[in-house]
């Protein structure tokens, strides 16, 4: 339902790049993988050691435009640096 809810508020020409940082271990892998592909946006997945040692590089490489990240990991970003990036979680 969240899904759906999401894709009729934004609209569905306003597709998101999505990139899933969690574990797949953690309830928010759940909402990285389901809610992203059923509201039609894309999945962006990268290695742990290139997300550990170049996140800014795997956002822009990607175009990522959504991320959930805890708070000290997202600290090591800068808005110059990830200029696609409109929402952080």
């Amino acid at each position: 339902h969240r899904a759906i809810y999401a894709q009729k508020k934004r609209g569905s020409a306003d597709v998101e790049r999505c990139l899933s940082v969690a574990n797949y271990t953690f309830d928010v892998f759940i909402t990285d993988v389901f809610v992203t592909l059923c509201s039609g946006d894309v999945l962006c997945v990268s290695s742990q050691e290139r997300l550990m040692n170049n996140l800014t590089g795997v956002i822009r490489d990607h175009r990522v435009t959504r991320v959930e990240l805890t708070p000290t990991f997202a600290s090591l970003l800068h808005p110059a640096d990830v200029p696609t990036l409109r929402k952080l979680i």
